[in-house]
């Protein structure tokens, strides 16, 4: 059965394979942000398209984080909890960012493009101060809430951009949560924290530390390895 192309505005050309010996309805973001989607018959088109719209959010955040040579931010886009992002093409000499309580605003001349290297730097930067505001006040809260639930002590909590990993817990009891946490899903960043907290009582990998995790997150597996399909942006 020939491949089918649905024209989404948002996500652009979608190919929908169809193979017979699918079970269920797959989809899987390529390298290059295209989409394709793998459907046992034709006739689940009508819960192809429902599961697009059911999925646009957490496609939107996977595609930021997906390791790219550059990322793109579109208009319109949610940035964290908080933060709303604005592109708008003005009458400016050069690319201008603004960072209010709720809002990103990021106005460019109008012989660039949005998607264009120059806009998408500016873009990039704002988003991260956004972030870092955002990271500050609510990752210590998610830590204090988890550790209240099992009675666990430490130091503080950092926040940092780091490009290798979303958390680290030191020996003298300090936290780190990288700020990039708050473009992922809540079971995620849930999953990071909880993670951390237990490098308090285990400080290494070893089967006793997946243990207390798994008393965190009893599916902490299937959170594992969807933590594996984003990147940090540093």
């Amino acid at each position: 059965m020939k491949n089918l192309v649905i024209n989404d505005e948002e996500f652009g050309a979608i190919t929908v394979r169809f193979n017979s010996r699918a079970r269920r309805i797959i989809m899987r973001l390529n390298t290059n942000g295209s989409l394709l989607i793998t459907a046992p018959h034709r006739r689940y088109l009508p819960d192809v398209e429902r599961f697009i719209e059911s999925s646009r959010d957490r496609l939107r955040t996977q595609r930021i984080q997906q390791k790219s040579d550059m990322v793109i931010f579109r208009d319109g886009q949610l940035i964290g909890k908080h933060h709303t992002l604005s592109l708008l093409r003005a009458d400016v000499p050069s690319v201008q960012s603004r960072t209010s309580e709720s809002k990103v605003l990021v106005k460019y001349p109008g012989w660039l493009e949005a998607e264009s290297k120059e806009v998408q730097d500016v873009v990039t930067a704002a988003v991260k101060k956004a972030l870092r505001r955002q990271a500050k006040l609510l990752l210590p809260l998610y830590v204090a809430d988890r550790a209240k639930q099992r009675g666990l002590g430490y130091e503080t909590v950092r926040v940092n951009s780091a490009k290798s990993r979303w958390g680290s817990c030191t020996t003298n009891r300090r936290i780190s949560l990288n700020l990039w946490l708050l473009m992922l899903p809540d079971e995620l960043i849930d999953y990071v924290v909880c993670h951390e907290l237990c490098h308090l009582i285990h400080p290494n990998h070893g089967e006793e530390f997946w243990q207390e995790v798994a008393s965190f997150v009893p599916d902490y597996l299937a959170k594992r390895r969807l933590l594996k399909t984003y990147h940090p942006l540093g």
